[in-house]
């Protein structure tokens, strides 16, 4: 039902989604095991610490669904959270380096692999990159570059 990784266009384009199942499991089970033991103290507040928690928790994982990195030959895009996707053209692309990152879950910083392009124009963007297919991603991206400084460099 998330898919992971999919081929939208053709083999070159690809776009790959975070998998925040796992948290989501952890979450119901920590509402649940809440409200099991906040109904022996008593039962309406129970219900109202579960529904407190399911929305402080559940908000801030129902974004990461919308998580995304989508590559073509002509443009890398980051889709974040919230807010509009980063777009960077593969051509302007120098290189890449894997530093790690800090990203936030829910109140609490975590070190988070990091992907950060440098820019032909000396800019550098940097992006958690905290996905299961990181690797593949990477390589990806880098293949993208490589095919577009070959073209460039074929152009001239």
């Amino acid at each position: 039902m998330w898919p992971v990784k999919r081929s939208t266009f053709g083999d070159e384009d690809r776009i790959y989604r975070t998998n925040p199942v796992p948290a989501l499991v952890r979450l119901v089970i920590i509402v649940a095991v809440s409200v099991v033991a906040l109904l022996t103290v008593d039962p309406r507040l129970a219900i109202l610490i579960a529904l407190v928690m399911a929305v402080l928790a559940g908000v801030p994982l129902a974004l990461e669904f919308r998580r995304a990195v989508m590559i073509s030959a002509a443009e890398f895009e980051y889709k974040w959270a919230t807010g509009p996707p980063a777009k960077i053209r593969i051509a302007d692309i120098e290189s890449i380096e894997e530093p790690g990152t800090t990203r936030m879950q829910g109140v609490r910083p975590y070190a988070a692999p990091g992907l950060r392009l440098i820019l032909k124009s000396g800019d550098a963007r940097t992006f958690p990159m905290d996905f299961p297919d990181r690797i593949e991603i990477v390589d990806h991206l880098r293949a993208m570059i490589s095919r577009a400084s070959g073209n460039s460099a074929a152009g001239q």
